[in-house]
């Protein structure tokens, strides 16, 4: 199981679900419900190494340096189709625009490639969905 994005240490710790015991009910952290096994392991992505630690009993986070604007720019190049249309003026502005990290470029030319767009749609696309946010 991955967990991407985990910042808010709030979320996942403070009461906040009513179990469904009518029996009992008690307000349970949503952290509660993240599976615990020798079988399998549960990946944490998150800016706050004290959510991190918190969530893997206190064992140590491992620290991913950010990429380089030319290294973004390959990771972008190698998961990209070949039959893609990518200048290096649009590739320079998708990974700025996404902080250089390597899973956020994953998963843009993941949905640039399935997608049959372009590097400039997916930043169109992009900045109208944040500025719904706004």
């Amino acid at each position: 199981m991955i967990l991407d994005n985990v910042d808010d240490m709030e979320t996942l710790f403070t009461a906040l679900v009513e179990t469904p015991s009518a029996a009992s009910k008690q307000r349970v952290a949503l952290s509660t419900y993240i599976p615990r096994s020798p079988n399998g392991k549960v990946v944490v992505t998150t800016r706050d190494s004290r959510v991190g630690e918190r969530l893997t009993d206190r064992k140590k986070c491992i620290t991913v340096p950010l990429l380089a604007e030319h290294e973004a720019v390959r990771l972008l190049y190698s998961k990209l189709s070949g039959d893609s249309n990518c200048t290096e003026a649009d590739a320079a502005i998708l990974v700025k625009t996404l902080d250089c990290l390597p899973l956020a470029i994953t998963q843009a030319a993941a949905f640039i490639s399935e997608n049959y767009c372009t590097i400039e749609d997916y930043l169109e696309m992009l900045q109208a969905s944040d500025s719904d946010q706004i």
